[in-house]
């Protein structure tokens, strides 16, 4: 089950031979939220009674409606790689240390482990993108963070198919504002977090990496200034304008989300005109740095 289109241009590499792609590399983010059982996605989120597929008939895939089954993955890869789709984007939750902080939130990271195994995995590459969901999905501890990436993320990085821009690995933050209150709203937390990722995938033997965070489209703060670290790119996620209860059943025209989305996006661009216009920037050892003249 894919949703959300990204776009991925190529920065700088960090000590590595490889050449970035001569062209923007085209993503989609990937929700394994779709089974059966407590919390499928199906009877979510306003109402767990009422399942909305006969609501939008035209909208039930066809490749496979369950995303804890292999084939389901099986056929997106071939449906997304097929149409010029690059790499899936896929949502990892933080469900230590019981295994479901939610009604069925164990399946939540089905995706990733499905894409792994998947006998398509070679016709396209795969990004984790590592939602913070606070109060529920946020990581409790140091001790929590260090286990998740050496336990679960390190895996994914050594597969083959896993992105690589100009030879480094490619990791998101799904929303670096929330990231830093998960980490006592602590600039020192967050770096030192990212930075242990960092030295993890170094000392593997892995290279460097290339770590960007996302926030919610109406979100006009300045990353540099408020997100607790100079991540490596920035950009948006759900910039939906009709997601309440009263528009259920109806079908709208695409032109209002994306009229929606264009508007955000000015308003970012002014927000980002005015912000510290004398900022610059500087790279040390793979991170980005500020200084302020």
């Amino acid at each position: 089950m894919t949703m959300a289109l990204a776009v991925l241009a190529a920065g700088p590499a960090w000590h590595v031979a490889a050449a970035p792609p001569s062209a923007p590399l085209i993503g989609i983010n990937y929700f394994a939220g779709w089974w059966t059982g407590p919390g499928d996605k199906w009877k979510e989120p306003w109402n767990t009674s009422v399942d909305w597929r006969p609501l939008y008939p035209g909208r039930v895939p066809l490749i496979g409606q369950y995303t804890t089954e292999q084939s389901t993955m099986d056929g997106d890869i071939v449906a997304a790689s097929s149409a010029g789709v690059d790499f899936f984007s896929i949502l990892w939750y933080d469900n230590y240390p019981c295994g479901h902080r939610a009604p069925g939130s164990g399946h939540l990271n089905d995706g990733l482990s499905l894409f792994m195994s998947s006998k398509e995995a070679h016709r396209m590459q795969f990004m984790i993108e590592w939602c913070i969901a606070l109060p529920l999905f946020g990581v409790h501890s140091d001790m929590e963070w260090q286990r998740m990436v050496r336990d679960d993320w390190l895996p994914a990085f050594k597969h083959q198919s896993y992105l690589r821009v100009g030879g480094a690995l490619v990791f998101k933050v799904h929303s670096g504002p929330a990231f830093k209150v998960n980490s006592s709203a602590s600039d020192a937390v967050v770096s030192a977090r990212l930075d242990f990722l960092r030295r993890l995938v170094r000392n593997a033997g892995l290279g460097e990496m290339i770590i960007g965070a996302g926030s919610t489209i109406t979100d006009t703060s300045d990353p540099a200034e408020w997100w607790g670290f100079s991540y490596n790119f920035t950009n948006d996620y759900a910039g939906v304008l009709h997601d309440d209860p009263k528009w259920a059943g109806r079908v709208l025209p695409w032109r209002n989300e994306s009229a929606f989305v264009r508007e955000w996006r000015r308003k970012q661009a002014r927000a980002a005109a005015q912000a510290n216009p004398r900022r610059t920037w500087t790279r040390q050892k793979g991170t980005t740095r500020q200084r302020r003249k």
